[in-house]
């Protein structure tokens, strides 16, 4: 039991000390000698755990997506107006992102934009992670559109397409802007773009 307590620590501990890094400086910019250096162990218990930088990637990409389950709740939840819930779900994003530095982004818009030289896995997890936060936002715009809350003349899933970019967009930008300004225009444009 305690050698699975200790296997499972240094898994833990190698996970939050890469992810870290990887959202600091890139994935092709962090090496294995960087996150077991991080992490405080040595380089060979890397693949003891991952075997491979790719599949490193991938849990990585996981834990980030698992632990922001709790930002997308108002999309989930049912009763109160969808574009309340929206706003909701966007400004949970932009405070969390806001207490762990806006100048890291978003791990999941900096893997994309890493996507084509981290390798077919890494893309394909990207996309599918951007294909249920768009289902997500889609959903909760079918439900406001049926309500009349809404605009209907578009396809809720075009919508939901066009309000993630545009926010990976303002993550960006939020980058190298002053505090702030790049999600006060997004959140602006947000109740425009969806008025019914």
């Amino acid at each position: 039991m305690l050698c699975n307590m200790a296997r499972h620590s240094t898994h833990d501990r190698l996970l939050a000390a890469g992810r870290q890094s990887i959202h600091a400086h890139g994935f092709a910019a962090t090496g294995v000698q960087e996150i077991t250096a991080a992490a405080g162990v040595p380089k060979g218990s890397f693949y003891n755990h991952f075997p491979s930088k790719a599949a490193f990637g991938l849990a990585a990409l996981d834990s980030y997506w698992a632990d922001g389950a709790a930002l997308r709740a108002p999309l989930h939840a049912t009763g109160g107006p969808a574009m309340e819930r929206l706003r909701a779900h966007f400004r949970a994003v932009a405070a969390a992102g806001t207490a762990q530095g806006l100048e890291c982004g978003c791990l999941i818009g900096n893997f994309a934009i890493e996507a084509p030289a981290a390798g077919p896995q890494i893309a394909a997890r990207v996309a599918e992670i951007h294909r249920d936060w768009t289902a997500a936002l889609a959903g909760c715009i079918a439900e406001g559109a049926a309500a009349g809350q809404i605009r209907r003349d578009l396809a809720p899933d075009d919508l939901a397409r066009m309000l993630l970019a545009a926010w990976q967009g303002s993550v960006q930008r939020a980058k190298v802007e002053p505090h702030g300004l790049a999600f006060d225009a997004f959140f602006r444009a947000l109740d425009r773009l969806l008025a019914p």
